[in-house]
């Protein structure tokens, strides 16, 4: 029976949701904070002035939205403690990945019943189709005013859900297949721009493989909702999101604190997904070390089994 290294995290699958100090502004089918002009009771530090980001539909974002997150001097960084420090933090969720309960206009848009997620998205539109509707959403989804208005609301982390066809994977990375269809590509420059806004305004990051090749449960999430999910059964499934963390934290580690392994695996499906699942947290954490992420947070959930069942393997 091995035991996991010490010094990786293990957190428990918590929302991250908004506190007291903000409200939610609805634009547009999508909701932006807006910071309430008042101390937040939990921290003591004065309320930084109200920043309205309500109206954000166009691709591009206004000169006054712009001006306005530009004039916001950002605070200067100091290091999170882990050991002592609380967690104050937010989901980015539906910005990276898609979720039809967190954005079902981009669906309902598409009239199309078929489409359910990114993969049937990639199956049944047109690639042209489906990049400008994913285009039109990542420009508009979360934009720099909304880590202004989380950095002022008191909290300190956001956690980006990414999925591994967002991460340009060359074959010099990886020996595996780097194709990514039917998924459409192209978020891996809004994820930078993201990780750059969270360092511009002293936000830390808690990066997510939120859907692995072959879907990792078989959610939408995952990108594809299916009853018949294959990540554990494909040992190359599994390979290839190793590659893929060890690409993460060769070319952006710097910019995350916590790398979360791959979100919600599928450990009840049986003894071989749990197997799989308890030496992928293992070879996932070697990989993100030898690529040089010493200074990285390891993040894994519980695969749904319990913690006990989780932290060991035979």
């Amino acid at each position: 029976m091995r035991l996991f290294p010490f010094g990786l995290a293990l957190f428990y699958q918590a929302a991250l949701s908004p506190g007291p100090g903000f409200f939610l502004v609805q634009a547009a089918h999508q909701c932006h904070l807006k910071v309430l002009p008042k101390k937040l009771a939990s921290s003591g530090d004065p309320a930084t002035s109200s920043s309205n980001t309500s109206g954000h539909t166009s691709a591009t974002p206004s000169a006054s939205r712009s001006s306005s997150a530009a004039s916001v001097a950002a605070p200067t960084a100091t290091a999170f403690d882990y050991d002592s420090d609380k967690i104050r933090g937010v989901n980015l969720g539906g910005w990276l990945v898609l979720e039809p309960w967190i954005t079902p206009s981009v669906f309902e848009n598409t009239n199309n019943d078929a489409i359910i997620d990114e993969y049937t998205m990639g199956q049944l539109l047109d690639s042209e189709t489906a990049s400008n509707i994913l285009q039109q959403h990542w420009d508009t989804w979360i934009i720099e005013e909304d880590f202004v208005a989380i950095n002022a609301a008191g909290l300190n982390h956001v956690r980006i859900p990414l999925g591994y066809w967002s991460v340009p994977l060359t074959s010099s990375d990886t020996d595996g297949p780097t194709s990514v269809a039917p998924y459409t590509p192209g978020a891996w420059p809004y994820l930078l721009k993201g990780l750059n806004w969270a360092k511009k305004h002293s936000i830390n990051v808690i990066l997510d493989i939120h859907g692995a090749p072959g879907s990792q449960n078989g959610y939408d999430n995952s990108g594809q909702r299916t009853s018949s999910p294959v990540w554990a059964l494909n040992p190359a499934n599994v390979s290839r999101t190793i590659d893929t963390l060890r690409f993460i934290v060769k070319n952006i580690g710097g910019l995350v604190d916590v790398i979360e392994l791959l979100n919600e695996p599928a450990g009840f499906r049986g003894d071989d997904w749990a197997q799989v699942i308890a030496q992928f947290w293992l070879d996932g954490y070697d990989a993100v070390r030898e690529a040089g992420g010493a200074g990285i947070k390891v993040m894994i959930g519980d695969a749904f089994l319990g913690v006990q069942v989780c932290l060991q393997c035979n």
